[in-house]
């Protein structure tokens, strides 16, 4: 039996390993895969639509490496996001995906209204598109995809076979999405006996709106209203006295969303989106996440393979229905009253395997019993050999377990008062043989360890141990102390009197060093995560300073009706300038996001200085103000430097821009000097401000520090200047004294 036990667990090992081996044969390097979604990542289908796509596509031997986009077109108009699109496809046209795959209309509108090569020339997979722009895709034969036409009958049905004849209510509004989605619904409910009003149903008022679609009597009636004309508390009120038996989602509209998690009625959708993301939407009957991810990764699998899209037709997107297990207890609706072939998401564990927990239960009785009766026949068969084995094994077992727990070690005992090792401790140690009595040892033991080791020699005669460890450092080659383990046993053959201790010993100090390193790892770990806490709160700090400006003075142009145009201005200008002063924060951070990262890239190139220099003076002449001096002190000598153009250039505006915030009067100058003997040169900017302290000048380095609080600016400039200068293979040196001005240098080498 046991042998046949040991084929199984071979085979089984066996198997693994070729199907490892087969995998690794068969991979390739990643395909490139770009996703481009049209709302934010806030929606929980979308992060999961690009996971579900990678999944599947290495479930079919095509591994990827994905971008993922969100255009978030509910914030920009259609210019702003074609802008959008075309700068974040320029931006990636290096990385050159090998395909593309765009979720929603939106998106796919937008990448192709761009005119940006990459949407011409790379394949295009589609899906998640309710309302395709034909006249576009004609002239885009790389598009391929899946058309998820609204079947709004279907899901209609959906609620009345629930319900019976209803009063639904759905929102709409005035964008594109919207407009179309209402003119389908129209033709779908025409001649169907069914109603559609626009307006909103005043139960207590008994007050109907005006019929644009007139139906028959006690069919189902479908009310409309924009969200965009009800406030807050009217849309909370819209549910009371539930006037509605369901809502109806459209389109995928925030403000509906939102409604859906407060609303006392079911929420039932066309779309995927918002579905079984807690967004209180209880089904329908639509494309789901799943079916969706499925048709997208076949189609894609066969283009990076070598298909081409002329090769498909645009085609409808397979539908079901789907219920959220959760929304169905909120409203109490029963498993068997849902359309056969439903598919429920959320669905318990008790649920989902009621049939397989009861044949597995079985399953498993079985197994225990069978399991039982094997045992009782190998401990039969056993028994005899035991019996006649079991006094040899009785010795062994020791030896066995503390070599199994030391691995490589020394084995030990302590007989008769006398520590004796095997011979192969002192010769791997280079120690020369010898017995030790305890006396002996506790003189090579380190001192703060030999009341330990002392202690627990006397419990072990005590017999209070019966089997344990003990570290300490001994000095058993007269040169320096080491960390050594030992284990032992206490003897379990009370009539051995020749081996009344034994053990093993290990020496740790390579585990003792690791240990130490790992504290102080800690500390570090520590440290940063202090560092990390004040660097959110500083920031948190910067980002509302400017916000409550926009956003005070705003509200005071909108509530306010009697600002003079003067007033107005003013309020406009501040509100303009704390929004660049928030840009600028946020650029400062994405900038240091980037050196945390590693990611901060540069272009090294040869460059004339004295081009560079004119180039900078010539951008800032005109931003001075006119009651400050601009010079330029450049030498016309030759020199030539090998760096980052755009980061260069960054560095000395940043000192520009520092000296134009703390100088009131006099002069900036730009200018640079060559000390030959160094090979370096010193490019500075001086000024004659207000100056720094001495304590202030060692702070100007730390990320937020800033020399006067009032003024604008993130504090972030000189860090990321700091780290620049470094990756220049050089370093900023600041000279300074209060009341008479600064002078900020560039050291940098100079290329020959």
């Amino acid at each position: 039996m046991k042998r046949f036990w040991h084929i199984l667990l071979f085979f089984l090992l066996f198997s693994v390993g070729i199907k490892d081996y087969i995998e690794a044969a068969g991979s390739n390097s990643p395909y490139k895969v770009l996703i481009l979604h049209s709302y934010t990542e806030d929606l929980i289908t979308y992060s999961s639509f690009s996971d579900l796509i990678a999944e599947k596509l290495e479930k079919k031997n095509i591994p990827t490496n994905t971008q993922t986009f969100y255009l978030d077109c509910e914030r920009y108009n259609e210019e702003e996001e074609n802008d959008r699109m075309y700068h974040y496809l320029d931006s990636i046209k290096s990385w050159n995906p090998d395909i593309i795959l765009v979720n929603d209309d939106q998106a796919t509108y937008t990448l192709m209204a761009c005119n940006h090569p990459l949407g011409k020339t790379t394949p295009v997979v589609f899906s998640g598109v309710n309302f395709p722009n034909w006249s576009l895709l004609k002239q885009h034969p790389n598009f391929t995809g899946f058309w998820d036409k609204p079947n709004y009958m279907k899901t209609i049905e959906l609620i009345e076979k629930l319900y019976g004849p209803s009063n639904i209510l759905f929102f709409k509004n005035a964008r594109f999405m919207s407009r179309e989605s209402f003119r389908a619904i129209q033709e779908e409910i025409k001649d169907t006996g069914r109603t559609l009003r626009i307006g909103l149903f005043h139960q207590k008022r008994n007050e109907y709106p005006d019929d644009i679609c007139p139906g028959e009597p006690g069919k189902s009636v479908l009310y409309t209203t924009e969200t965009a004309y009800l406030s807050a508390q009217s849309l909370l009120s819209i549910f009371q006295n539930k006037p509605y038996t369901a809502c109806l989602q459209i389109i995928l509209d925030f403000d509906v969303l939102t409604i859906g998690r407060l609303a006392n009625v079911p929420n039932f959708t066309v779309i995927n989106n918002g579905f079984n993301d807690d967004r209180g939407i209880t089904g329908g009957y639509f494309t789901t996440l799943d079916i969706q991810t499925d048709i997208v990764s076949e189609r894609a699998a066969d283009i990076l393979q070598g298909a081409s899209p002329t090769n498909y037709s645009i085609i409808e997107s397979p539908k079901t229905y789907a219920f959220d297990w959760n929304e169905m207890g909120r409203f109490n609706i029963k498993k068997r009253d849902l359309p056969e072939g439903s598919v429920i998401y959320n669905l318990p564990f008790y649920e989902r395997y009621h049939k397989a927990m009861i044949i597995g239960g079985s399953l498993f009785i079985l197994l225990i019993i069978y399991i039982i009766a094997q045992l009782i026949l190998m401990y039969k068969r056993e028994f005899n050999r035991k019996k006649q084995i079991q006094t040899n094994l009785f010795k062994e077992r020791r030896f066995l377990r503390l070599a199994l727990e030391g691995g490589n070690t020394y084995a030990w005992k302590l007989e008769k008062g006398r520590f004796i090792f095997e011979d192969d401790f002192f010769i791997d140690n280079k120690i020369d043989p010898r017995e030790m009595s305890l006396t002996d040892l506790l003189a090579i033991t380190h001192p703060d360890d030999r009341e330990h080791l002392r202690s627990h020699i006397r419990d072990i005669y005590a017999g209070i141990w019966e089997e344990t460890t003990i570290q300490c450092r001994f000095n058993f080659n007269s040169k320096e102390y080491c960390w050594w383990e030992l284990r032992y046993n206490h003897g379990e053959d009370k009539a051995d009197a020749e081996q009344t201790v034994i053990g093993l010993c290990l020496n740790i100090q390579s585990f003792k060093d690791k240990e130490d390193r790992l504290k102080v790892l800690q500390e570090k770990a520590e440290e940063a995560n202090k560092m990390k806490s004040a660097f959110l709160a500083n920031m948190s700090h910067e980002i509302r300073t400017p916000l409550n400006a926009i956003v005070g003075f705003s509200n005071l142009l909108q509530e306010e009706s009697d600002l003079t145009p003067e007033e107005k201005e003013t309020f406009k200008d501040t509100i303009n300038k704390n929004s660049d002063l928030l840009l600028k924060l946020i650029n400062d951070i994405l900038e240091l996001s980037r050196i945390e990262s590693g990611r901060m890239t540069f272009d090294f190139e040869t460059f004339r200085l004295n081009d560079l220099i004119d180039e900078i003076y010539q951008t800032h002449l005109l931003l001075i103000p006119p009651h400050i001096q601009f010079i330029k002190d450049a030498p016309s000598a030759e020199i030539n430097v090998y760096v980052d153009r755009f980061r260069f250039t960054q560095v000395i505006t940043n000192f520009i821009n520092n000296a134009v915030k703390f100088t009131k009067q006099g002069y900036i100058k730009l200018g640079y000097e060559f000390k030959k003997e160094e090979n370096n040169v010193y490019i500075y900017v001086e000024d004659s401000g207000i100056g720094i302290s001495r304590e202030a000048i060692e702070k100007v380095f730390e990320r937020f520090y800033k020399q006067d609080e009032f003024a604008q600016g993130t504090g972030l400039g000189l860090s990321i200047c700091k780290t620049i200068a470094e990756r220049l293979e050089g370093d900023i040196l600041i000279s300074s004294e209060e009341g008479k001005g600064s002078r900020f240098t560039l050291k940098i080498p100079v290329k020959l």
